[in-house]
């Protein structure tokens, strides 16, 4: 899956628990909640259509147009190679020529990771599916005009090239186009995060409930109902990147630059110090920097909206 937008590390004075509480991403209707796997996907048309000689095992057959699956599907359009391990539900045994997806899972707080893996992912792999089905019933009608294997074959030949395609447009829809989805979706959450001020929701909740812990504040206090924040999410958008591009008081008060100097700052600090990571400078350098106040670079538990520069 492609790189998601880099984020701003963490400081060493954030609490722990809040990430490692849970590697699921947090639904942004409610409090956190533990997201379950992706359940593995009802048999296919296709799967269901095949018989036992037609989806026995062949091996690891890396595509439909490999010999061994052309051989399968002559005898049965509705060849199905099985996966090497059909009881384990990671999908790592996967074979190539599944519709399925692996799941993937992220340990932060990020609603729209949440979308795309169970939503988008999956519209492509039902799509996928549909394909498939479609291949088999073209196939079918093509073998019902031969009258011998030579011709099966062709039409064989027609179907892996089918299958194979559908395969290639899944893997398009789940990265170029989910990924486009992804970032639609963080952009719109981080628009309204801003729009509905929800930093001071999360800085009022977290004063009242403590820093990682759930009450009626996150609920029923002013603005839980627009924001949706918890002491998960709270995090994810203070330090989220799109704040950068737009949040207008970013530009306006030349963020960036301020951000430089702090990093500079916490460089010369850190060698000062023989210490290991600059980032454990950062607050101090922060406090004396002009300007770092009114970016807001510095906050909840010590988290920085800054980007760390890049190691030379």
């Amino acid at each position: 899956m492609p790189t998601r937008s880099a984020r701003p590390r963490v400081l060493v004075t954030v609490v722990v628990t809040m990430l490692a509480a849970s590697c699921s991403p947090t639904s942004p209707d409610k409090a956190p909640v533990r997201l379950s796997p992706i359940p593995l996907a009802a048999p296919s048309p296709v799967d269901a259509s095949a018989t036992p000689s037609a989806a026995a095992d062949a091996g690891r057959i890396l595509a439909w147009t490999d010999e061994a699956a052309v051989l399968g599907l002559t005898r049965s359009c509705a060849f199905t190679p099985l996966t090497r391990d059909p009881s384990r539900e990671d999908r790592s045994s996967l074979s190539p020529l599944a519709c399925d997806l692996r799941f993937e899972q992220a340990c932060v707080a990020d609603p729209c990771f949440h979308e795309d893996e169970e939503h988008c992912k999956q519209a492509c792999v039902s799509t996928c599916g549909d394909c498939g089905a479609s291949c088999v019933s073209s196939c079918d009608a093509c073998k019902k005009g031969c009258n011998d294997d030579a011709c099966r074959r062709t039409c064989a030949q027609s179907c892996g090239q089918c299958r194979q395609s559908c395969l290639t447009t899944r893997d398009k829809c789940s990265t170029s186009h989910c990924m486009d989805v992804y970032t639609q979706c963080r952009q719109k959450l981080v628009a309204s995060w801003l729009t509905n001020k929800c930093d001071a929701v999360c800085a009022t909740c977290t004063k009242k409930c403590g820093p990682n812990e759930m009450c009626d504040c996150w609920e029923k206090g002013p603005g839980a109902a627009a924001c949706h924040a918890n002491p998960m999410l709270c995090p994810e958008m203070f330090m989220a990147p799109e704040r950068r591009e737009l949040d207008p008081k970013w530009k306006a008060n030349r963020c960036e630059d301020v951000c430089v100097k702090i990093w500079a700052c916490a460089k010369t600090a850190c060698e000062k110090a023989n210490c290991v990571e600059p980032v454990k400078m950062f607050d101090g350098c922060s406090s004396r920097t002009a300007g770092a106040a009114v970016c807001g670079v510095i906050g909840l538990a010590g988290l920085t909206r800054c980007p760390e520069p890049a190691a030379e």
